[in-house]
């Protein structure tokens, strides 16, 4: 886990935010609101890619499942998050399936990829 990665945490949750009140906003027809309206429960996920994905992008595990998502986990200590553990099926080294399970409103990537790299997801 590196900075990028924690960033990428915290970038969503703020985008999450600015979005519900942008939302809230337009179904208000632009009348500010602020009395009786609370934020909303944002939930992170965060995909840590398993086993199998490692070791073919690096050729080892360099850290057991369990610690990286204790990681993770230590990241959204104090926000509504929630870690799930993703293994590869066959050559599909994405994390697709696991996207299509969940239907995020928002998803971001690792700070070690960009769209100019050709994300597949």
């Amino acid at each position: 886990m590196h900075p990028g990665h924690v960033e990428s945490i915290h970038a969503m949750t703020v985008k999450a935010r600015v979005q519900w009140i942008a939302d809230i906003t337009k179904a208000h027809r632009g009348v500010t609101l602020s009395h009786g309206i609370t934020t909303p429960q944002v939930i992170n996920i965060v995909i840590v890619n398993g086993r199998q994905f490692l070791l073919k992008k690096k050729g080892f595990e360099f850290m057991p499942l369990e610690h990286r998502m204790a990681m993770v986990d230590y990241c959204l200590l104090g926000s509504n998050g929630l870690v799930v553990a993703w293994e590869q099926v066959g050559d599909d080294s994405t994390v697709n399936g696991a996207l299509d399970i969940i239907q995020p409103h928002f998803f971001a990537k690792g700070g070690d990829r960009t769209k100019d790299q050709g994300l597949a997801e």
